[in-house]
């Protein structure tokens, strides 16, 4: 009787893959027989799985297929009593992960692989870690790579679990899976140290931030728990002294301890602190410093004043909070005190002390003084007139060929010496600088110079330290060969 022998039969196969079976018979086993002849069929897959056989005999075996037998059946179409069959095994996949156990300190990184077994047809694995502590960022970053699969642990410093579980289970089949006990290097923490040591308060103030560093093996966690150790306010007064999220101590104005304790506590060995010492100071009374403070000030002059808070002396207080006020100045004069804090001296101020005052507008009993010396302009301006005339012949090496000379008289005023052929060079024929206020000292005729000089004037003006010299008749400036750029040119 005649009989269809299929094969390969035995016939080993994996999850995912295809394989082609052949169908002779018995009687002609060189004559392969088509899909005109047989009817191919399988048989023993379980679930709804896509497993199958086509009209040719190429089997299928879907990735998903829990089956670990199957049947494939060729049968004569003109006869269904003529078959044959052949035994499909159906190989269990498997996952390894190397390395299966692995030790890392906190901090550190180590690559894993997935070695697969019978399960060359899966194109990748899903990759997850299980026992990190929850609040830590201890990760697993997987990669395909084109000789295999792989994926990094990366350990955070924070990580307190002693022991991970990396895993690499199949994407079509969950329950197919390989694992590596990871175990984590504990730290040890051998001292923590605070900064700075040691700090002084004011009652009802803040400090800087405190910092600490836990010192120790194997990376230990920085994490510290701050305390305040001493701290005594009444309990009607409000909160005792403490730390918030920034590290700064904040004391209570009420605050009875003279010193505290601040102490940072290792989160991982609560054995292990640090403390810093700190001076607690009675509050300072609030003042407003003015400055300059003292001050010499010219009649005729002016003069700026600047106000602050004792503890905040970077930050300058505005027409907003202070007034300006002046006391001690004659009060015939206009003398007087803006509310920009900028004093103006009259050149007919004949006091020889000021005191220039600012009080909080909010509260007058917070106030500042600054003690302003009256000084006379005049004759100081006369000194500077000649001093800077010979700084500037000195600077430019100048022969003084025109003659011309200043000279700084006992009484304060400034003559001009003048040579010939206009004036002999003696005192008979020179020109006074009378100082008429303290900031322009006028030319005016004296001598044979009466009458020439007695319908113009020749203003000598001091502008901060520049000496402006200007001549309102152009015969005089010739006459006088002032050679201003040559004369006041340099230093001045």
């Amino acid at each position: 009787m005649p009989t269809i022998i299929v094969t390969p039969n035995p016939e080993d196969m994996q999850r995912g893959q295809s394989r082609q079976f052949v169908a002779v018979l018995n009687t002609a086993p060189d004559t392969e027989l088509t899909s005109m002849d047989v009817d191919w069929t399988v048989s023993g897959k379980l679930g709804n799985t896509n497993t199958g056989i086509d009209v040719r005999g190429t089997l299928i075996i879907a990735p998903d297929e829990t089956a670990t037998t199957l049947t494939v059946t060729a049968t004569l179409k003109s006869d269904d009593s003529v078959f044959g069959e052949a035994e499909v095994n159906i190989l269990i996949p498997a996952i390894t992960v190397l390395p299966s156990t692995a030790t890392i300190a906190r901090g550190g990184e180590q690559q894993f692989e997935a070695v697969l077994t019978n399960a060359d047809y899966i194109p990748f694995v899903e990759w997850t870690l299980h026992g990190k502590v929850e609040n830590t960022n201890t990760f697993l970053s997987e990669d395909v790579d084109g000789d295999g699969m792989f994926a990094t642990l990366y350990v955070m410093s924070d990580e307190n679990s002693p022991t991970l579980t990396v895993r690499a289970a199949f994407v079509f089949d969950e329950t197919f899976f390989g694992e590596a006990i990871v175990t984590i290097t504990q730290p040890t923490v051998t001292s923590v140290t605070v900064s700075p040591k040691t700090a002084t308060v004011e009652k009802g103030g803040e400090s800087e931030p405190f910092s600490a560093t836990v010192q120790g093996t194997n990376n230990p966690p920085q994490t510290v728990i701050w305390t305040v150790i001493g701290s005594d306010v009444p309990a009607t007064a409000g909160q005792e002294a403490y730390i918030n999220q920034n590290n700064v101590l904040t004391v209570s104005a009420h605050e009875i301890a003279t010193t505290l304790k601040v102490r940072a506590t290792s989160t991982f060995d609560n054995s292990k602190y640090d403390e810093a010492t700190v001076t607690l100071t009675e509050p300072q009374a609030l003042t407003i410093i003015v400055t300059p403070n003292p001050v010499d000030v010219q009649k005729g002059q002016e003069q700026q004043f600047t106000a602050v808070f004792s503890n905040a002396p970077d930050t300058p207080l505005t027409s907003n909070q202070v007034n300006w006020t002046l006391s001690e100045k004659n009060s015939n004069t206009n003398t007087f005190i803006d509310q920009t804090g900028k004093l103006y001296v009259m050149a007919d101020e004949t006091a020889t002390t000021l005191t220039v005052k600012a009080a909080l507008i909010d509260d007058d009993s917070v106030f500042g003084e600054a003690r302003v010396n009256i000084t006379n302009g005049a004759s100081n301006i006369a000194e500077q007139l000649v001093a800077k005339w010979y700084a500037s012949q000195e600077a430019a090496d100048n022969d003084n060929d025109s003659g011309f000379v200043l000279e700084l008289k006992s009484d304060g005023t400034v003559w001009a010496i003048v040579p010939p052929p206009f004036g002999n060079g003696s005192s008979s024929s020179v020109a006074t600088y009378t100082l008429e206020n303290a900031s322009t000292i006028n030319l005016k005729g004296a001598g044979m110079y009466a009458q020439l000089l007695s319908s113009v004037d020749i203003n000598f003006t001091l502008t901060g330290t520049k000496l402006h010299i200007s001549f309102e008749n152009d015969v005089l400036e010739a006459l006088l060969e002032m050679k201003e750029g040559d004369l006041f040119k340099k230093g001045n």
